[in-house]
Parts: structure tokens; sequence; C-alpha cells
């Protein structure tokens, strides 16, 4: 197995899992080998199925940097704005730029540390160093193996190898700063797994997903609410009794929502039975020998009766039909 694909591997098996593939992917092997050769303090030991990471800082360098003009942001990223929302998210926006085509990792390091000095009143020195080890965290990321096609154990091992990585280069607190929000991510999408693999029904798998979520911070849980809801709501849409659906509307979101949903229904199917028609109309011309002018009385028809929002759609439809 390619060893730099680990991370997309494990996500493509295990749904739902987005922010490890954005958050956790190791830079690529050219990047790793000038890291190795840059970060000569550190000292990477593998024993068997353990990796213990020492960092010496023998000789630590200055923040304080030489100013010059050249750019910070690579060329890619010259019209964008460095993300500042979090620590981390600063880290992950010059990693993202990184290309070993345009600079080396001397330099990306070099335009974290001129980035970071030029922001005091938001950085420190401590953050820089917290960069390198950030660096060296990516690297480690390589030697990770799992599965092509990974169980819950499998996963779950995966979990664990990678906390105990972020513990060896980063204290508790700093674990926390840059990883507590993939970290339980993961922990949702090992649990959603489970939850498949136990419950007896989709209402139930549903039931048992909302009561785990309700154990995660907010804005964790918000975010597999509302594909909870999704789910539930293209479930209910299935049912062939429209009564059976306005009740299960009703239980999930109470009358409003039941109404609105009902309403939504009638539309869906108004126009859907005028499409139905269009494309039978449209046919009758296409079939016509003796029309000379088929695609303006299509072009007329469609404007009838579909308005600028629809036409896209309608179109995409006729294509379909002319298969």
């Amino acid at each position: 197995m390619k060893k730099a694909t680990l991370v997309i591997t494990v996500i493509a098996a295990a749904a739902s899992v987005a922010y490890l593939a954005l958050n956790d992917k190791p830079i690529n092997k050219q990047a790793v080998k000038a890291i190795k050769l840059a970060t000569h303090s550190a000292v990477i030991v593998k024993n068997n199925k353990t990796t213990e990471v020492v960092i010496k800082h023998e000789n630590t360098m200055p923040l304080a940097v030489r100013v010059d003009s050249s750019p910070i942001q690579v060329s890619s990223q010259q019209d964008t704005e460095i993300d500042q929302t979090s620590l981390r998210g600063m880290f992950d926006y010059f990693l993202s730029g990184f290309d070993e085509t345009e600079m080396d990792i001397e330099q990306l390091k070099a335009n974290v540390k001129r980035f970071i000095t030029n922001n005091p009143e938001r950085y420190s020195t401590a953050d820089y160093d917290l960069f390198e080890r950030f660096l060296l965290y990516k690297q480690s990321l390589l030697s990770i193996d799992v599965n092509q096609d990974p169980n819950i154990d499998d996963l779950e091992r995966f979990d664990s190898e990678l906390r105990d990585k972020q513990l060896a280069l980063f204290s508790t607190a700093e674990q926390k700063l840059l990883f507590n929000n993939e970290n339980l991510h993961r922990q949702v999408t090992i649990k959603k797994l489970y939850l498949k693999s136990i419950a007896v029904s989709q209402e139930d798998y549903f039931y048992l997903l909302k009561e785990e979520l309700s154990n995660f911070p907010e804005e964790i849980s918000r975010v597999y609410q509302d594909d909870l809801v999704t789910s539930e709501l293209n479930q209910i849409a299935n049912y062939d009794n429209e009564q059976q659906r306005y009740l299960a509307y009703e239980a999930l979101g109470g009358a409003e929502v039941a109404v609105r949903m009902t309403e939504f229904e009638h539309q869906e199917t108004e126009l859907d039975n005028k499409i139905n028609a269009y494309l039978a109309q449209r046919r009758d011309i296409l079939s016509d020998t003796h029309n000379l002018n088929k695609d303006t009385h299509i072009r007329d028809l469609r404007d009838s009766l579909f308005d600028l929002s629809e036409q896209k759609r309608i179109k995409s439809l006729e294509y379909i039909d002319d298969l």
C-alpha cells in the first residue's frame, strides 16, 4: 500500500470523515525527505508497533528573522487571505500551499516564521516551535499501515495510533488545541459504524445515533444532526402513504415541519406532472416530419411552462429523454 494515500484510504472506507482527509493528510514524500534533512534534532525510533519521538532542542534558532520583500504566500495563494481562525488553521493554510517545485521545507518554515514574527500580537515563538513539531507529526503519519478494507477494530487501532503520535510530540493541552475537532469527528465515525452494526432497523440506528451525538460537543454534534435529519427526511419521502409520511414528518420536527414538507411534496408532484407533459409534447414535435421549426417550437413551449430557475433542470431532463 502506498503510505502517501494512507489517510484517504481510511476515509474512503469510513463514510462521513472528510475532516480526517483534510486535516491529517501527510505531506508528499519529497517534502517528508526534506523534513528529515531539516530537523536534525528529531530522533524517531521505531520498535515493532510503537514509535517514540524525542525532540532535542540543541540549536534552537531565534524567532527574529531578517526582513525581506519576498512573498510569504506561494503563487497559488496570492489572492487568498491567510487563515487565522485558529493556530491549526494557520498551519494547514501554509501546508496546503506547499509545493516542492516552488520551495523547499526550509523556505516553508521561513515563511511561517516570518509571518509569526510580523504578527507578535497574535503569535509567539512557542507557536513556531509548535509548527516544527506539527511537521514532524505529519511525517510520522507515513509509518501507519491500515487495511484496504478496514473494519471497526482497524479504525479504532488507527485512531489510537494517531493519538499516541500526537501525545509523543505534544502536551495534552497542545493536542487538544491542534487535534481536538478531528479526533472527535473520527470518534463519531467509529460510533456510527458500530451503531449500524447493532441497529435492528434504520429507525433504530437514527435513534441510537441521536443518543450518542448528545454526548459530543454541540459544534461537533450539530454537523451530524443536520445530516441525520436529511437522511430521515429522505427515508420518510419513500413512504407510499401520504398520511404515514405526514405523521412521520410531524414526529420528526413537529406540525409546522409536517405541513411544509407536505406542501413541498405537492409542489414536486405538480412539477413532475408538468415535466412529463412537456417531454411528451416535445417528443411529438421532434417526431413531426412536417415541422420545419422544431427548435423554435420546443423553446417556446419550454418558456411557456417553466421559469428561468427551472430551465437548467428541464434541459438536463431533455438530454436524458433523448438517450
